[in-house]
């Protein structure tokens, strides 16, 4: 697997499967052990024990050459196969966890929690129930329970998430 990593900060901006061609500020890596994060939450990899190494491989070269043909003598371009040499990289990888994942995951579950709500009740829907909370209280204890409803569901959901 290679990673794509920017060279200053050393964090991880993609994997790939097959060798990138160098971008910008960007390197290369080859990782052998990725560990596993969850991007969704705000987590991150850095690189650390970065080697460098160089590897040899064949490319093309183009070369111009005289050639005669029908008494005229013209320049043609013609590649030629030659060995060349590329830089890259092999490291190691740590998760970073998103400083603010708290606050992260309490936001997501506020985002899903509504989400729920609102294939029930619009948000018009839902602030009448609220504001006739005392002159309707069986209607704002079937919304009321229906949000307790939302709120276990997702909890049990994002169980491994919410501490």
């Amino acid at each position: 697997m290679y990673i794509i990593f920017d060279k200053n900060s050393k964090i991880v901006i993609n994997q790939v499967v097959e060798r990138p061609n160098t971008i910008n500020s960007q390197e290369i890596a080859i990782c052998n052990n990725i560990p596993k994060y969850d991007k969704t939450l705000g987590d991150y990899l850095t690189v650390t024990n970065l080697q460098e190494k160089t590897e040899k491989y064949i490319g093309n070269d183009f070369v111009e050459k005289e050639v005669v043909f029908d008494g005229e003598t013209c320049k043609v371009t013609e590649a030629v196969k030659v060995e060349k040499e590329r830089k890259y990289f092999t490291c190691d990888l740590v998760v970073n966890e998103n400083p603010n994942k708290a606050k992260f995951i309490e936001k997501q579950y506020e985002n899903k929690v509504s989400a729920l709500i609102r294939k029930k009740y619009s948000l018009n829907a839902e602030l009448a129930v609220l504001r006739q909370r005392d002159s309707k209280p069986e209607e704002y204890q079937a919304y009321n329970d229906y949000a307790e409803q939302c709120k276990s569901l997702v909890k049990q959901e994002m169980q491994g998430d919410l501490k």
